[in-house]
């Protein structure tokens, strides 16, 4: 794991090998013929994988910044590796739109108490790990006469995710020169549209309870930081997390075979004609809306992944 150190020593971490984990999991392949007949063969192989692990031992109390919590990249006692956090979000202020959060300032004096890790899984929830529990492939093999077709499924569950930001440099003000995230088009914009959506509302200076929102109230305390604007937490709330499951078309391909006594006629071992496509189509969380459900590695979400079509031409002399 890494440990945050100071900065006079040139470097702000480095990794060392602490605390005890437990993995398990198993792996399970198949293959089945459920049709086979003189002139017609189906094929069908699969795989699951399934694998867990824990953290049994708590790191140092410094050990983790927010950003650490946030991001997947904190090991907590008793949660899987991978594991990452949000704010909780209760609802939209019906007087003005504004985000609202279970965020313990009821609690000020007792937070300042606690260390960075104490606070943050005190504040926050697990929304659950990055990466996948269960993982496999399910293929299937058609072959009728001269004619085979070829279907490759993948499928993953057990992941949440992140969505997309949609008020990623708030306080420096929207312009119509910038891409914005289309959600912002069911923003709340006056009361009785918190029971219709969960997008706080866009607040400039002269809005209603504009400085009621535009700092957190844990940038004036000693304790651990949060997120200075609200909007921000918004962004990295439980309201802005998906499920991760997905059942995606990897690849698709029909080939035709040339029959033997047109092979013999053109002195020639075989002739075979594919066309093939992959990354057809992915089933997910329809909150994606584009945004892949995949998540190796803790980096920047990125778009799915687009279709390929090939056409190929296979001889043999």
């Amino acid at each position: 794991m890494n440990k945050v150190i100071s900065d006079v020593n040139g470097f702000d971490s480095y990794v060392i090998n602490s605390g005890t984990m437990v993995n398990r999991g198993y792996n399970f392949n198949a293959t089945f013929v459920p049709v086979r007949t003189a002139s017609f063969n189906w094929i069908l192989s699969g795989s699951l994988s399934h694998v867990t692990n824990e953290m049994l031992t708590a790191p140092g109390s410094q050990a983790y910044t927010l950003d650490s919590f946030l991001s997947g990249e904190a090991v907590v006692k008793g949660y899987a590796i991978g594991t990452f956090w949000s704010y909780r979000f209760l609802g939209l202020n019906p007087l003005n739109g504004g985000p609202l959060f279970d965020d313990g300032e009821e609690r000020i004096s007792e937070l300042e108490t606690m260390s960075p890790y104490e606070t943050y899984t005190t504040i926050l929830e697990p929304s659950g790990p990055r990466e996948p529990t269960v993982t496999g492939s399910i293929n299937n093999t058609f072959t009728y006469k001269a004619w085979r077709l070829n279907v490759g499924l993948y499928y993953s569950m057990g992941a949440k995710t992140r969505l997309f930001r949609v008020f990623d440099n708030y306080v420096n003000g929207y312009s119509s020169e910038k891409n914005m995230n289309r959600v912002l088009l069911s923003a709340w914009q006056k009361p009785g549209d918190e029971a219709y959506t969960q997008i706080p509302a866009v607040m400039g200076k002269a809005s209603n309870g504009y400085y009621d929102y535009w700092r957190h109230w844990s940038s004036l305390y000693s304790g651990a930081r949060f997120h200075e604007v609200p909007w921000d937490m918004y962004d990295y709330s439980n309201a802005r997390v998906a499920s991760g499951n997905y059942l995606k078309v990897q690849s698709l391909s029909l080939t035709y075979e040339l029959p033997k006594r047109v092979l013999d006629a053109w002195k020639m071992q075989r002739v075979a004609l594919t066309l093939e496509a992959t990354n057809l189509y992915t089933f997910c969380d329809s909150r994606l809306k584009g945004q892949t459900p995949t998540q190796g590695g803790f980096s920047e979400v990125q778009l799915t992944d687009t279709p390929t079509y090939t056409l190929g031409l296979n001889i043999n002399f």
